[in-house]
């Protein structure tokens, strides 16, 4: 799993992409992403086979979250706090 802002920007868009193998999971990894002024941009990526997909708001707190994708032998989450758009894609 990793994760970099993109382009520079401020506040900053994060992409997260979680790469797993059916034949050969590897190790589950968390991740917490702190998009700073709650204006940020977090897209997450998935690679195929297509994992079981959580994505859940705080109640109290819309700008903070989780995404968590699960591949069966390895589960990836990604945490969140002040991020208003989080978008899923696949890879």
């Amino acid at each position: 799993m990793n994760a970099r802002p993109r382009d520079g920007l401020y506040p900053s868009p994060f992409n997260a992409a979680a790469i797993s193998s059916a034949a050969r999971p590897g190790p589950s990894r968390n991740l917490l992403i702190d998009g700073g002024a709650p204006t940020g941009k977090l897209t997450v990526y998935y690679a195929s086979p297509r994992p079981r997909i959580i994505h859940s708001t705080a109640t109290q707190n819309p700008d903070a979250g989780l995404v968590d994708l699960d591949y069966g032998g390895a589960r990836f989450l990604v945490q969140y706090v002040d991020v208003e758009d989080v978008v899923i894609k696949k890879l």
